[in-house]
């Protein structure tokens, strides 16, 4: 039994930035003055720009990832 070769997909070589939780969509409308816009999986908030989408991923968080202290009762 043979298994086929897999193809290699024609990828850009560049890796586009987008923070950990969060959609990056592209436009090429010429009408809509922004080409990127970073939407967030969390709380479904849209920011414009790369600044904003990487201090948005720093303060939106699932409450299990961020660093408190979880009680065993809590759990259960």
């Amino acid at each position: 039994m043979t298994f086929p070769k897999k193809r290699k997909r024609n990828m850009d070589s560049t890796n586009l930035f987008c923070p950990q939780s969060m959609t990056r969509v592209d436009f090429n409308m010429p009408h809509f003055q922004y080409k990127t816009l970073w939407g967030c999986l969390i709380c479904q908030t849209v920011v414009l720009n790369k600044t904003a989408a990487i201090n948005h991923s720093n303060i939106c968080k699932l409450p299990i990832t961020k660093e408190e202290d979880i009680s065993v009762e809590e759990l259960q």
